[in-house]
């Protein structure tokens, strides 16, 4: 009997000293943090700092963000009395396209929201992908624009760690007016749905008070066709895509956009994944109230495109759009003689990041222009399009859309 007690406690020491092994194992190889919540960023609080020059504390942050890893080297320089930081990476052999167009566009953000959140004086945030092309080669941030992000100081999530990445949203909501865009080639109409029914807005509101709006994981390839006007000062954007919950939170009002001038003047569109629900919630309102004539409005918008291809056919406007691709986009393109020709007002939407055919990162508003979008031929890459931008007036090449 006592053999057996014994062997017994033998076994049992023997299997706790096998999992110690295995368990300290996976903590001293494993990457730190490989998900990002509330107590993620409050074990990082104790690391605050003033300034990039603490550089016990910035390292502990920066060892502590996904994707740690992979960097080489970091630099630190002030401009104007502003503290910029550099950080390099290389040797992520996941990232085959470039930040700017796969899911790690999610992890290099949260990074940058700890970093602003933390570091006190911290104004400009650069990241470098050494194994990327030129044109994806960085991505770059400043503490205003993070801060519209979250539309507050992502400082405050160090009073508030279980707020950490929420977006500050008005969800103080009486009625909700819903905006459908209708795209033909050459104009736009948008219907319009009035929602009053008070256990759907409390419904609604819940979907945005429990959840949030996360960090798009993608960009898209296609439009936003749908606003939710929440009467509140904020309006919600959802993409036409079928495949995800991609959508868009900006401070405007649907009326001044859609019944007034049709432009937003000094708005920000911030793309966000929207809450699980939300978008199939929106659409069975669509789909069920809309066969109602007296809850729809159409909505002649007061702003025609001007057309100005009397001497351009759409074939014309594709080979120039197509011209322009290297020759990895040319290969991976599978309808190039019928790609998509549209046509859109400075009144369709407020401004557009791109990427101009040298590289660089540029703004679009106040201009008529025409996308030429081309379908990819294997459907599972994301985006599964690539669209070009050409000014309406001149023809000319304006460069490749960052998010449509």
């Amino acid at each position: 009997m006592k053999n057996k007690i014994v062997l017994i406690i033998a076994v049992i020491v023997f299997i706790i000293l096998v999992l110690g092994v295995f368990i300290t194992f996976k903590i001293f190889t494993k990457d730190k943090y490989t998900s990002a919540d509330a107590a993620y960023f409050a074990s990082l609080i104790q690391y605050k700092t003033d300034s990039i020059n603490d550089s016990e504390n910035l390292n502990k942050i920066l060892e502590n963000t996904e994707l740690n890893k992979y960097i080489t080297k970091t630099e630190k320089s002030v401009d104007n009395g502003k503290e910029h930081l550099t950080v390099y990476y290389k040797g992520y052999e996941n990232d085959k396209i470039g930040w700017f167009y796969n899911h790690e566009n999610s992890i290099v953000e949260t990074n940058a929201v700890v970093l602003f959140a933390l570091i006190n004086n911290l104004e400009k945030l650069t990241y470098f992908d050494l194994d990327t092309s030129k044109e994806y080669a960085f991505m770059e941030y400043d503490r205003e624009t993070m801060n519209s992000y979250y539309n507050q100081d992502v400082r405050n999530y160090i009073n508030n760690p279980n707020e950490f990445l929420r977006y500050n949203i008005d969800t103080n909501i009486s009625n909700i007016t819903i905006y459908i865009n209708e795209y033909t080639s050459d104009s736009m109409q948008t219907r319009k749905i009035e929602v009053n029914d008070s256990k759907k807005i409390e419904e609604i509101a819940d979907l945005i008070k429990q959840q949030n709006f996360g960090i798009p994981d993608m960009l898209t390839d296609c439009m936003i066709n749908t606003w939710i006007d929440l009467n509140n000062g904020y309006m919600i954007g959802v993409y036409c895509s079928d495949t995800n919950n991609l959508g868009a939170v900006v401070k405007a009002n649907g009326k001044d956009v859609f019944e007034g001038d049709g432009s937003v003047d000094n708005t920000m569109i911030i793309n966000k994944t929207l809450p699980s629900g939300f978008k199939d919630y929106i659409m069975n309102i669509i789909s069920n109230d809309t066969s109602n004539i007296e809850n729809e409005t159409k909505i002649q918008n007061t702003t025609e495109i001007k057309n100005d291809t009397q001497t351009y056919t759409d074939k014309q406007l594709i080979d120039i759009a197509y011209n322009c691709l290297n020759d990895t986009m040319k290969a991976e393109i599978s309808n190039k003689d019928n790609a998509d020709v549209m046509y859109w007002s400075k009144s369709d939407y407020p401004e557009m990041m791109a990427v101009d055919l040298n590289g660089n990162h540029i703004t679009i508003k106040d201009k008529d222009i025409i996308i030429v979008s081309f379908k990819k031929a294997d459907d599972s890459i994301m985006p599964n399009r690539t669209d070009v931008v050409l000014d309406n007036s001149t023809k000319e090449i304006i460069g490749l859309p960052l998010m449509l």
